[in-house]
Order: structure tokens, then C-alpha cells, then sequence
């Protein structure tokens, strides 16, 4: 029997690493040093925070967005 084994490799942003991972200290330094939350990547970041069922990270990320704070996580695609 032959079975095929697929590695995968993701390139990440550290703010989604930090997110899609749960770390919310780790998103709240990136964001307080600099790390942005824009409207193209809000969507994808809070569907990372949505997808962990994490709702301290969807609120932090709601507060340094700039004006987008709705996501449409069923059309949005996540790098993970």
C-alpha cells in the first residue's frame, strides 16, 4: 500500500500567525508596535479569530480597525 503524504506551507503575516493561532497577547504587542488592521486585511483576520472561536481577539481586532469591522468569513479566504 502506497499513501502519499502532503506537507503544506503557509506564508503568514505575524498579526494572522498570532491570530489563526489564538495568542492574544501576541496580536495585542503587534498592534500596539505598529502592526495595521486595514480594510483588506480585517476580513481575513477576523475570520482567523472567528474560525478559533475567539472572541477577545474579534473584539480587539474591532477596535484597531480603521472603519471596517464586518467580515463576510463564508466568501472570505483564509491562509490556513
Amino acid at each position: 500500500e502506497f499513501r502519499r503524504v502532503l506537507f503544506r506551507s503557509y506564508l503568514l503575516t505575524p498579526l494572522e500567525a498570532a491570530v489563526g493561532t489564538r495568542h492574544t497577547d501576541a496580536a495585542r504587542v503587534l498592534l500596539r508596535e505598529g502592526a495595521r488592521v486595514d480594510p483588506e486585511n480585517f476580513p481575513v483576520l477576523y475570520c482567523l479569530a472567528m474560525a478559533g472561536a475567539s472572541e477577545e481577539l474579534m473584539s480587539l481586532l474591532k477596535v484597531y480597525a480603521a472603519d471596517r469591522t464586518d467580515a463576510d468569513c463564508g466568501e472570505t479566504r483564509l491562509p490556513l
